[in-house]
């Protein structure tokens, strides 16, 4: 089958005779990704389905395993992943399983062409032909972090568990380096977690340390929970009131903390909390890391 013609009298059938649907969608007829122009003449309009069918053919008109097969079986799957408001786009499931096996295939051999580098204790992946202009930035070859990252480590002192940093460990007599096991790291958890007070902020709730509290209350948080907030503000609140400017602030910092999308789990081996992804290589350098999980 003629799949490039099929796409070409798609295109030019919508050219000839604009769609008259309140709703439609820019097509690129040359793909951005391809090279196309983001200009009048290299965009249609077109109903959701011609859309969808248009990229499906586009997946059709390059040999298997070129960089246009590839780039199109992405974009193809990006449009099924994001469907808009007016159009739920649906896909059976023969072609939904084998277009993932696809792109599943040609992303493994993507991801394994890229490198692993790092420097001051941030890592990344870059494609292999770029790994020489890094190395020359100061970027090493591997995972490992640089040595200014502070190590954590576990040890036992007058009966109980003790995680330190590693170059603090000089500061420590009579230890024994020793990790505790699933059973007394979730008893140390429990323990940590009857000294903490919960805090919030009419709209959001976290647990804190009590020492830290005239802290969180400049910052407009206050002692209880989010039930019955007004009736338990600290006295160190009562009578102040926040400019517009500052409720502002705390609005989009507490909205940007709470997405789903931008925010990551971390731990230290004892607490779990969620931060901003942009504050994660603050936390790295710490000695937090990635996930809910302990480990041990």
């Amino acid at each position: 089958m003629n799949y490039h013609k099929l796409y070409c009298n798609l295109i030019n059938s919508r050219k000839k005779k604009p769609t008259k649907s309140d709703y439609y969608e820019n097509h690129h007829i040359n793909p951005r990704s391809l090279g196309g122009e983001d200009k009048e003449w290299n965009i249609v309009k077109m109903t959701p389905r011609e859309h969808y069918l248009a990229h499906y053919l586009l997946t059709k008109c390059f040999n298997e395993g070129t960089q246009e097969y590839i780039k199109m079986l992405h974009a193809f799957s990006m449009m099924q992943n994001n469907p808009t408001d007016n159009h739920n786009r649906k896909i059976n499931s023969i072609l939904y399983e084998k277009l993932k096996i696809q792109r599943s295939k040609y992303l493994s051999k993507e991801i394994s062409k890229l490198k692993w580098i790092n420097k001051n204790g941030k890592r990344k992946r870059v494609p292999e032909n770029k790994v020489d202009d890094y190395i020359k930035d100061g970027w090493k070859l591997g995972q490992k972090h640089g040595n200014n990252i502070d190590k954590f480590i576990w040890i036992f002192l007058d009966g109980k568990y003790l995680k330190i940093k590693e170059k603090d460990l000089k500061n420590y007599s009579n230890y024994e380096i020793k990790k505790p096991t699933k059973e007394e790291l979730n008893k140390i958890t429990s323990e940590f977690q009857k000294t903490l007070i919960t805090i919030t902020n009419g709209k959001l709730e976290k647990r804190i340390n009590p020492n830290d509290l005239p802290e969180w209350e400049y910052q407009g948080w206050c002692k209880g929970r989010k039930d019955g907030v007004g009736e338990k503000l600290s006295k160190s609140q009562i009578g102040k009131t926040q400019s517009e400017k500052t409720r502002e602030k705390l609005r989009q910092y507490t909205g940007e903390k709470t997405s789903g999308w931008n925010t990551k789990w971390i731990n230290n081996g004892i607490i779990n909390k969620r931060i901003n992804i942009n504050e994660i290589d603050n936390y790295l350098n710490d000695g937090w890391e990635l996930g809910r999980k302990n480990e041990f």
